[in-house]
């Protein structure tokens, strides 16, 4: 079987191979580029996830405990998330511990927040629930 597009000189067949695997290179390249841009995404995402978490946590550990309930009560959340304060975390049957890079992350930063020591938190328990994964974060 002969190949009607195949160059016959050994130039073209050259140039024509080049050209080919510099096109797989490209691909290849925006692939890598592509997948990194979406990780960044992800981390950004997080960053702010826990951003948003510990400002509402020292929100809320600063008052009195007596008033906690009712600032809870009127703390403006996204859609979505919940609030909640218990003894146990409120965790869903399902529910998993996150990787370790992404522990890892939002970790990072809630304790890159400038937080008065004495409202540092005792415990946190990260985990995760269902997919696309809803964060969990418990403060103790």
């Amino acid at each position: 079987m002969k190949l009607f597009l195949w160059p016959k000189s050994l130039a073209s067949r050259t140039i024509l191979i080049l050209l080919a695997g510099f096109a797989c290179i490209q691909l290849l390249g925006l692939l890598i580029h592509t997948v990194n841009q979406i990780k960044l995404l992800r981390i950004q995402e997080e960053q702010i996830f826990a951003t948003r978490a510990v400002i509402i946590y020292r929100h809320i550990a600063m008052a009195p405990p007596a008033e906690r309930p009712a600032l809870i009560a009127k703390e403006a959340l996204p859609k979505g998330d919940t609030l909640s304060i218990s003894a146990t975390p409120p965790l869903p049957p399902h529910s998993y511990n996150l990787p370790l890079a992404e522990r890892d992350i939002l970790r990072a930063s809630i304790f890159a927040d400038n937080m008065p020591m004495r409202l540092h938190p005792r415990g946190l328990l990260l985990h995760g629930h269902g997919l696309p994964t809803r964060i969990i974060i418990s403060f103790g």
